[in-house]
């Protein structure tokens, strides 16, 4: 099989669009009695048919400017988009704003059919052709074709169809790897199914028997059979047209502008992060304003929603701009979704907006820097870098890009269920903490780490491992979210009296000899070696060859100063810096094999700098 094509016809009134997709289809799209009695599109018309195994699906949208907010939901399914001009009339008023929410929606693939071609002299044609080319040219579309058309002529719609096939195949998404999305635009009660809807499928695929939420009621439902163009299938996929009977819930409880999709997939916010732009081909300027509510339209429905502008009060004509966006409503937009503008002095789509991510919390300005930065990776490094707590991301589809979780765990940013926080965060909460231990042998937890943080299980369980073995010592406990200081045991007791010892003398290497030394038993000696070395109070140079911390991390400094002096250690010049016996002597210098900063050649080390 092909691939699922969603191509959309827009352009103005009565330019001939709807009988354009009859002549292509076989299908009226104008399904409702008053479209065919006044002749003109009022809501979204649908038709579709097969071109060389591709699966071609026809939204045909309203050309008179009463029925915009029709033709944009329409419009948001498109994947490919075919504008229809008539060859006498040319550009008009709904040509000029169905090109401007065509190009801001993203869609780059553009045919532009010039309707009623038979109606001109050929001289007339190419050049009012050539003035609707010009016009096009300027919106710089990645693809774009002009055909000349009659629907009386078979010939121009045999090759309106091979231009139709040659955009089908190079058409390139990759929706289908994205969690399903779907938003419906018709709905009706069929006997002996219940509830039908129809819609176009965004992202994703959708299985009979998967369950469902649906927005905004927030009700789960079963998809219980699909439909594609009159056709019963199993799966239905992005860029199709989908027809879907649900269960769970009453026709008369669906409403166009709801949407399907998986429940842990979106999640419906009141904010978000976006860039705007004000289109520069419109007949009048306009200014949008700061903290100014606009009536917006988005997916199929439209909200009002405030527009707070980052570092501008104002934006015109040609200019744009990131800002947030703040709904009066929740709404789950997703990475990349599109939303319009519509100006009252001319009635006509003046703005379109990109929604990037729901909003954090953090302050206006970080977030602005972020989103100036040239790559989502960057973008993300800079609110991180920038910021002394954790983020919380509620889905994976709907943060700066599909790919985020990738992007976070090269950063090393850390999930913990939906809460992200940087891997430097925790280092830094973890000094602190060890500082304060200095001070106090008891120290409450969430004085560091805010309490919300702690009271995430996974979080905390991170957290509580790291503080045991990387500041804390087995002097010390955690009891809930406060670290106190244990009783000593008269084993710890005499753990310390053996490391006074063996700071005092290096010779004291082995529990035998501590054993002698301090009048104690084997088992006591050997007890009191296991404690300091869990520490890291003491060093294991060998088989049952023992030295203090602080002596060795003192003979490692004077070694490098010896092997700057002399170019080298060995077995001979090191009884300058430490006076230790051969069978102490020998493995300390063994330990240089090891560091990073010393290399050996025959018996002696060398600084790798200076070998």
């Amino acid at each position: 099989m092909g691939k699922n094509i969603i191509i959309g016809t827009a352009g103005h009134i009565d330019h001939g669009k709807s009988s354009l997709v009859k002549a292509l289809t076989g299908t009226d799209p104008d399904r409702l009695k008053e479209e065919k009695n006044r002749g003109i599109t009022i809501d979204l018309g649908y038709a579709g048919f097969e071109l060389d195994n591709h699966l071609i699906s026809f939204i045909d949208v309203p050309g008179h400017e009463s029925f915009v907010k029709n033709m944009i939901a329409g419009a948001t399914s498109f994947d490919i988009g075919l504008i229809v001009v008539d060859a006498q009339e040319k550009i008009k008023a709904q040509t000029i704003e169905h090109t401007n929410i065509i190009k801001s929606i993203g869609i780059e693939q553009i045919i532009v059919v010039i309707t009623k071609s038979d109606l001109l002299d050929s001289q007339t044609l190419d050049k009012n052709v050539s003035e609707i080319r010009d016009f096009f040219i300027g919106y710089n579309f990645k693809t774009i074709d002009f055909i000349p058309v009659s629907i009386f002529n078979e010939e121009s719609l045999k090759k309106l169809k091979k231009i139709i096939l040659e955009h089908a195949k190079i058409f390139k998404s990759d929706n289908e790897n994205k969690p399903f999305y779907y938003r419906i635009d018709r709905v009706f009660h069929k006997k002996g199914f219940g509830t039908i809807v129809t819609g176009s499928c965004l992202f994703g695929k959708i299985s009979i028997g998967d369950e469902l939420n649906l927005y905004p009621q927030n009700i789960s439902v079963k998809i219980k059979n699909i439909n594609v163009h009159g056709k019963a299938v199993n799966v239905g996929k992005a860029h199709q047209r989908l027809a879907l009977n649900i269960t769970g819930i009453e026709a008369g409880k669906v409403e166009r502008g709801n949407i399907l999709y998986f429940k842990d997939s979106y999640k419906p916010f009141k904010e978000y992060y976006c860039k705007i732009i004000i289109f520069d081909k419109i007949d009048k300027e306009f200014v949008l304003k700061t903290n100014k509510t606009y009536h917006v339209f988005i997916g199929a429905t439209h909200v009002d929603a405030k527009i707070i502008l980052f570092g501008n009060k104002n934006v015109k004509n040609g200019e744009s701009a990131f800002c947030k966006i703040v709904f009066q409503t929740e709404y789950p937009a997703f990475t990349g979704e599109t939303f319009l503008i519509r100006g009252l002095e001319p009635t006509t789509t003046v703005c379109a907006g990109k929604i990037i991510a729901p909003s954090l919390g953090i302050k206006n300005k970080i977030i602005h820097e972020a989103l100036l930065k040239e790559n989502v990776k960057d973008t993300i490094e800079h609110i991180f870098s920038n910021i002394d707590k954790g983020l919380y991301f509620y889905t994976k589809t709907q943060y700066f890009d599909f790919e985020v979780d990738n992007i976070l765990k090269e950063l090393k940013i850390l999930s913990f269920d939906n809460l992200k926080i940087d891997a430097k965060l925790i280092s830094k909460w973890l000094g602190i903490v060890k500082n304060k231990l200095k001070e106090s042998d008891n120290i409450d937890i969430s004085s560091v780490i805010p309490e919300t943080y702690l009271g995430n299980k996974k979080l905390f369980a991170v957290i509580k491992n790291l503080l045991e073995t990387k500041v804390l010592n087995e002097s010390f406990k955690i009891n809930n979210f406060t670290i106190e200081k244990k009783n000593d045991s008269p084993l710890e007791i005499l753990a310390g009296k053996v490391l006074q010892e063996i700071q005092k003398d290096i010779t004291l290497s082995n529990k035998t000899l501590i054993a002698e030394r301090m009048n104690i038993t084997l088992d006591d000696a050997n007890n009191a070696i296991k404690i300091l070395s869990n520490r890291d109070m003491i060093k294991k140079l060998a088989d049952n060859v023992y030295v203090a911390k602080t002596t060795y991390d003192k003979f490692i400094e004077d070694a490098k100063k010896l092997a700057l002096k002399d170019g080298y250690v060995d077995i001979k010049n090191s009884k300058e810096i430490i006076n230790a016996p051969r069978k102490i002597l020998v493995p300390l210098l063994e330990t240089l094999d090891n560091h990073p900063d010393f290399i050996k050649k025959e018996n002696k080390r060398y600084l790798k700098s200076k070998k």
